[in-house]
This record gives structure tokens, C-alpha cells and sequence, in this order.
């Protein structure tokens, strides 16, 4: 059987799961991942990714115990657990043998196109999933894949008219909707696991499909999932990382001093180089740096992205975290930059500060824009001309050190 993977070009991490364990799913789009060639492997033998099966199954393997919270579906009910709870999960190998799958990007009509998609190590296990108040009592065979010997990641959908706990779950759109599978989606580290339990409803028509509808996770266990990578505790994780911000809570900045310190707002984000939209492993924290002049020209506390090695003992990298949306203003209702703006339609900060066990080192740059004047049509009044973009002026440099 030929196996797909199929998403957007660069969103592979975005795909859902097939029933057969395969952590995608077919979505219709354009493009997808197909399995090109496959080699066999004991558990304990390393294949060309540079780590075997046992590596993964070391932290994978469980048992393991996590938080389970139910949510509010976005339509329909369930029961009969709610609030918080417990899910106990173990993975078991199926047998002494894993596979390394490689994957070739391929269009819709199957030709193969530029783009690479990762390979992966994929292992056949038996996910036993438990939960405190007896909904869940459940066993399924699926495929725990990773592309890494940090992460591995697996996909199930169970059957309702199979569930051995007493879980139901109703779309609330009428009674010619049905519920037609539970999704379980699996994230494994050396530090606990994480995923999610959503529904998924159908419409039959005539004994056939007329339609479908999900209604958003009804639960999630483990830590809260992260915008890139692998959610893993914060004070584990990133211990390193926050003691050094602590150590260097002032930096000199041009001829006066700042007052610096950082807020974490979640978990910590375990990176590798399999995530495709960061170079290669690390460790990210998002949260906010306040970040304060004794003269004033600086009052800032600015959403920001810090980027370490996956231990978080090596330099961090500080950078602006746009995902969290920037207040609307000048620069200084914006940036907290107290910098002159006259003459300039808008203005932009941006930060290039790193942070060693020496100390902090970078700079803040604040620019100034001035849109062009563009005529909205041509002469003959034929639509509109070209026009060059903003130009752009650097207004301030705050060195940092």
C-alpha cells in the first residue's frame, strides 16, 4: 500500500493523522509527502537519522501519568467526565522491529517536485489510554513516528462503537449526525507527554456521507501545545536559560543603564531539526522582557521569542515574538521607544540582543518609514503604475552591553 502524506508545501507539522497511525492525514491539498523506499531495523539498531528505536522508546514507552482537561466542544456535548483529571498512557512495541520510512515531496498528480520532506523512524505500538473517571478504557494499534531522539509522535483514531469506556459524545446538529471517531493526538518527550482528544461528527444521507463537522478538542492532556516544536516544562527545560536572565538583570546601554528582566508566559518549546520553519535544535520561550532606561528613553515591555541550544545553557537570542499582537500607535505607545518620529508617516523597532554568560550584547534599532506619494492611475488612465515600497531610516541605535 502506497503511504501519503499530504499538506501544503513547508506545513508539513500542520497535517493531521490517518487512521493507520501515520501523523497525517489526506486533506485534498496540492502537494504531499509519499513513502518512497522503506528499511527494516531491530529496535536497537541506528539507522541513518542517528538514533534507534530504543532511544525513542526509552522516554516514549511509559506508563506514564499526565493531566487530563476536558474543554467545551464549540458545538454538542459529552460525558460523563469534565473538569480535571487523569489519563494514564503506555505505548507498547508491537514487535522487535522498527522501519525507516523515506519521503519524497510529490504534487497531486504525483510528479516529484523540489521540496524534501523529513524522514522518519516509525515503530508499530499498542497505545493504551486510561482515564481517571472511566470514560477512557481503551487499547489501539497505531505508529509512533519520529524524526528525531527528542520527539516522537503518534495519531489514533478509535472507533465509538468500539470504546470499552463509557464515553459518548453527541454533535448536538440533529439526529441525522452521527459521532464517527475519536482523534488522539500524541506528543512524547524525556519530559512527559502532551495531545489531545477530539470528536469528529458526520451526516449520512441515503447510508452515505453527506457531510462532516468537528467541534474542536473536547479534551487535552500534558502541557499546553506550542507554536512551533514540542511543549516541555518550563523550570526543567529552561532552568538554565531564566537563572542566567536573573544574573543579568542590568546591561549598559549607549551612556546610561537598563533594568532588564523576563516573564515566561508558558512552557517552554523543544525545537529540532526537523521543525521545518527554525534552523535546527534549540529551545524557545515566549514571554515578555521588560526592559527599562534609567533615563527614560527606553520604557518597554516587548512580547519576545528567546532561543537557546535544546539545553538551554548556551547564548540566548532575544528577538521580537510577532505572534503576539504589538499595541497600535507610535513607536513609543508600540516599542516603548521614546525617539523622535517627526516627518515619518510610521515607524519599527527591532531587536538584535544576546544574552551569554558574560553578559547582554546587541542592539535596539528604531527606524522611521515615509510612504510614497503614488499616483492612482496612468495617464491614459489605463489602472494603476507601479510604486516602490517605504523608504526606510535608521532613527536611533541603543547599543547594548
Amino acid at each position: 500500500m502506497t503511504r501519503r502524506i499530504w499538506c501544503a508545501l513547508g506545513l508539513l507539522l500542520a497535517c493531521e493523522g490517518t487512521e493507520t497511525g501515520n501523523p497525517f492525514q489526506d486533506s485534498g491539498e496540492s502537494s504531499y509527502c509519499e513513502a518512497v523506499s522503506t528499511t527494516e531495523l531491530t529496535l536497537s539498531q541506528r539507522g541513518a537519522l542517528g538514533f534507534a528505536a530504543e532511544d525513542v522508546l526509552s522516554f516514549a514507552r511509559g506508563p506514564r501519568s499526565e493531566t487530563l482537561q476536558w474543554q467545551s466542544l464549540r458545538a454538542g456535548s459529552y460525558g460523563p467526565e469534565s473538569g480535571q483529571g487523569t489519563l494514564a498512557l503506555t505505548l507498547t512495541p508491537v514487535a522487535n522491529k522498527a522501519r525507516l520510512v523515506d519521503y519524497e515531496q510529490r504534487q497531486g498528480g504525483g510528479e516529484e517536485v523540489g521540496a524534501e520532506c523529513p524522514d522518519q523512524l516509525e515503530i508499530d505500538v499498542d497505545l493504551r489510554l486510561v482515564s481517571g473517571g472511566g470514560a477512557l478504557d481503551e487499547t489501539v494499534r497505531t505508529v509512533l513516528a519520529a524524526r528525531s531522539a527528542e520527539v516522537a509522535s503518534a495519531y489514533a483514531r478509535v472507533d465509538p462503537a468500539k470504546l470499552q469506556g463509557t464515553l459518548t459524545a453527541d454533535s448536538g446538529l440533529g439526529a441525522d449526525w452521527r459521532w464517527e471517531g475519536l482523534q488522539v493526538q500524541l506528543q512524547a518527550t524525556r519530559y512527559g507527554f502532551s495531545g489531545s482528544l477530539t470528536p469528529s461528527f458526520e451526516k449520512r444521507s441515503q447510508d452515505a456521507v453527506s457531510n462532516s463537522a468537528g467541534s474542536g478538542p473536547m479534551a487535552t492532556f500534558g502541557l499546553a501545545p506550542c507554536p512551533a516544536g514540542t511543549a516541555v516544562p518550563l523550570d526543567v527545560a529552561a532552568a538554565p536559560l531564566l537563572t542566567l536572565l536573573t544574573q543579568h538583570a542590568s546591561a549598559d546601554v549607549n551612556a546610561t543603564t537598563a533594568a532588564i528582566s523576563f516573564e515566561p508566559a508558558g512552557s517552554a518549546c523543544l525545537l529540532t531539526s526537523a521543525d521545518l520553519a527554525h534552523d535546527g535544535p534549540g529551545l524557545m520561550v515566549l514571554g515578555t522582557l521588560t526592559f527599562v532606561t534609567a533615563d527614560g528613553v527606553i520604557d518597554a515591555r516587548w512580547p519576545v521569542e528567546l532561543r537557546s541550544n535544546q539545553d538551554g545553557t548556551g547564548p540566548v537570542n532575544v528577538v521580537l515574538d510577532y505572534r503576539a499582537r504589538l499595541p497600535e500607535g507610535t513607536l513609543e505607545q508600540r516599542y516603548g521607544l521614546r525617539v523622535e518620529t517627526a516627518g515619518y508617516d510610521y515607524g519599527s523597532a527591532e531587536l538584535k540582543l544576546t544574552l551569554a554568560t558574560g553578559g547582554w550584547s546587541g542592539a535596539i534599532l528604531a527606524y522611521g518609514y515615509k510612504s510614497p506619494q503614488c499616483p492612482t492611475s496612468t495617464p491614459d488612465g489605463q489602472g494603476s503604475p507601479g510604486c516602490p515600497g517605504a523608504e526606510r531610516s535608521e532613527l536611533a541605535r541603543f547599543d547594548v552591553r
